[in-house]
C-alpha cells in the first residue's frame, strides 16, 4: 500500500483510513512527537528568554506558578494521550505563559515568532520516523 502524504493532517487522515486500534497509531505519531517536541525545545532555546530570578512567579487561570529558568525547560507533550492515538506537544501550564509573551510581544518587548517559524518549517524528519514506525507496526505494508 503507497499513499502520497502531504503534510500532519494527510497522516492523520490515512491513519484513519486504516483499520487499526488506537495503540497503534499512538505508536506511530509518538515517534514523530518526539521529534516535534525536540525541534519546539530548540526553538524555544533560540528564542530565549531565561528568568534570572531564582523563582519567578507567573499568574495564568487564576493559579500562581514559579518558573525556574529557561522556558525551554517547560516544552512538554503526554505520549498516547488520547484514545485514538494522538497527542498534544507544546508547554506545561507554567511554561505557557511565558512561551507566549516571548512568542507574541508585550508592551515592552517584540515578539520572537518562534512558534510561526517552528511550523513553517518542514518537519521531514518527523514524516521519516512515523514512516519508519508505521512499517514497523504494520508489518512492512
Amino acid at each position: 500500500m503507497e499513499e502520497n502524504v502531504t503534510g500532519v493532517e494527510d497522516v492523520l487522515q490515512q491513519l484513519s483510513n486504516m483499520e487499526m486500534n488506537g495503540r497503534k497509531k499512538s505508536k506511530i505519531i509518538e515517534a514523530g512527537a518526539r521529534v516535534v517536541e525536540k525541534e519546539l525545545k530548540v526553538a524555544a532555546k533560540e528564542a530565549g528568554y531565561n528568568s534570572k530570578l531564582p523563582n519567578m512567579l507567573i499568574y495564568s487561570d487564576g493559579r500562581k506558578y514559579v518558573i525556574k529558568g529557561h522556558f525551554s525547560d517547560y516544552v512538554t507533550h503526554k505520549p498516547h494521550q488520547y484514545a485514538d492515538g494522538s497527542t498534544d506537544v507544546g508547554f506545561s501550564k507554567q511554561g505557557v505563559a511565558v512561551a507566549h509573551w516571548v512568542n507574541n510581544g508585550t508592551y515592552r518587548q517584540n515578539g520572537k515568532h518562534f512558534m510561526e517559524k517552528l511550523g513553517a518549517e518542514d518537519h521531514d524528519e518527523a514524516f521519516e520516523m512515523m514512516a519508519e514506525k508505521s512499517k514497523e507496526v504494520l508489518g512492512g505494508e
